[in-house]
This record gives C-alpha cells, sequence and structure tokens, in this order.
C-alpha cells in the first residue's frame, strides 16, 4: 500500500466514524462538520479543501506532518507513524540515482599547486593583518601636535549673575592643525 493510499484510508476511516457512509456524496456542510471534530479532538485544524483533497488522493506530495498527525491523533493512535505502523506497510520507493561509494568523498583533494597557491594567500592575508594592527596603533599614537601653545581666556561683562554674559578670546595660531574638537569627558580644568 503506498502512503497515498494509506492517507485515503485514514480519511474514509474519519468519515466512516462521522456516520458517512459514502464520502463521494458528501456535501460542503458533512465536510465542514469532519473539520470541525478534528479540530475539537486533536487541536489541529484542517480546512475543507485539505480533507477533500485527502479524501480525493489529489495530492502528488505527502501532507504536512501536523496534518497526518491530527488525522491519526482522532483515530485514537499516538502519530502518524504509529498509525502506518499498525495499519499497513507502505511499500519503499527504489532510489532514482544510486548512491556512489567513493573512498573518503569528503576528504578534499589537494594538488602541489593548490597547496603553494594556499599558502601565498595565507602569507598575504597574514601581512595584510598586520598592517591592518600597525596602522591602528600607528594612528593612536599622538602626531606630535602641541596644543600648550593655544591660549584660551574669558572676561565677564556683568557685575550681576543674571543675566550672565561671557566674552571667550582664544589664539589657536601656534597650533598646527585643521580642524578642532570639542571634548569634555571630565578632563576639562574648573574655572
Amino acid at each position: 500500500m503506498t502512503e497515498q493510499e494509506l492517507v485515503r484510508e485514514c480519511i474514509t476511516a474519519i468519515c466512516h466514524k462521522n456516520g458517512f457512509s459514502k464520502p463521494s456524496e458528501m456535501t460542503y456542510r458533512d465536510f465542514e462538520h469532519i473539520s470541525q471534530e478534528l479540530e475539537e479532538k486533536t487541536g489541529t485544524l484542517i480546512s475543507v479543501s485539505t480533507i477533500k483533497r485527502l479524501l480525493n488522493g489529489d495530492f502528488s506530495r505527502i501532507p504536512q506532518t501536523a496534518t497526518l498527525n491530527a488525522i491519526s491523533n482522532y483515530l485514537g493512535f499516538k502519530n502518524w507513524q504509529e498509525y502506518k505502523i499498525t495499519t499497513g506497510t507502505v511499500e519503499s520507493k527504489p532510489a532514482s540515482q544510486p548512491v556512489a561509494e567513493t573512498k573518503n568523498s569528503f576528504i578534499p583533494s589537494i594538488t602541489p599547486g593548490k597547496l603553494i597557491y594556499n599558502k601565498w594567500t595565507s602569507y598575504m592575508l597574514a601581512l595584510a593583518v598586520l598592517l591592518m594592527i600597525f596602522s591602528f596603533i600607528r594612528s593612536k599614537t599622538s602626531s606630535g601636535v602641541s596644543y600648550k601653545t593655544a591660549s584660551f581666556s574669558f572676561i565677564k561683562t556683568t557685575a550681576n549673575d543674571l543675566p550672565n554674559t561671557v566674552i571667550f578670546e582664544y589664539d589657536v595660531s601656534g597650533v598646527n592643525a585643521d580642524s578642532f574638537l570639542y571634548n569634555n569627558h571630565g578632563t576639562a580644568p574648573v574655572v
């Protein structure tokens, strides 16, 4: 018995259990009843169209495992595998293509040319990593720019506290840089 025939036999048994002796004469409402019964007993909703397809054998592939388990659970089996073992054996189909037996097929063959290529690739990769590390470390060190030549001062223009008006004066002409960033991570002096 093929798996397709086994599925048809199972769904036909469900129809008979619900009082439908001729599944070919079932109406849409009858299929809805079967769907509701399956959902109530197994907790899995199987659509009316799926039940019709299973009953008529209109499927090219085996249905989903959840569907098969639900229809076999309805008949009191633990799962689809138990139903198959208990009810009848399924014909095994021969493999379409025989598996070629090869010695150590999981080990790739490496020729001497590939081995040399792999060594050079490894050396170049290691050199690239070393150059990146060196350039990263070098960029972290100071570039010799002295910021001590810059001057900064401020003048408070009002005698009272509010509104507070302050004029800042700075001279960065002695610093050789094209841009300046404000960085106050708790290192700025308190004035």
